[in-house]
């Protein structure tokens, strides 16, 4: 079994999913993500839901697709979702639209602190 260390997990956090974490602390009008969320989903792809893996596991499904799962609440915004327990196949039937890793790099160049 194979053991995680979370202390170094968040020692090594990458610079994007602490900006994401950032931005999702200030309010809906002030978030570049909100505020670009057509951009979003313009520069995406539909990845087919899987029930068994992601079924109102957002984390996970970040983590499979972009290595990172602090991207989440990018993927609950593009998809019109509101919490993590609405990230179910039920709600998501046409896909998840996923937006391409350098899309959000890009579009984080844009926060202010």
């Amino acid at each position: 079994m194979e053991s995680i260390d979370v202390v170094k997990c968040f020692d090594e956090n990458d610079q994007l999913s602490r900006n994401v974490l950032y931005e999702f602390g200030k309010s809906p009008h002030d978030n570049v993500f909100q505020v670009n969320k057509d951009s979003l989903r313009y520069y995406s792809s539909m990845i087919t839901f899987d029930k068994h893996k992601w079924d109102m596991n957002p984390f996970q499904f970040c983590f499979d697709q972009y290595k990172k799962q602090y991207l989440y609440q990018i993927i609950l915004v593009v998809n019109n979702l509101l919490t993590i327990f609405d990230f179910r196949k039920s709600n998501l039937r046409s896909g998840i639209v996923t937006p391409y890793e350098n899309i959000i790099k890009e579009i984080s160049k844009y926060i202010l602190y």
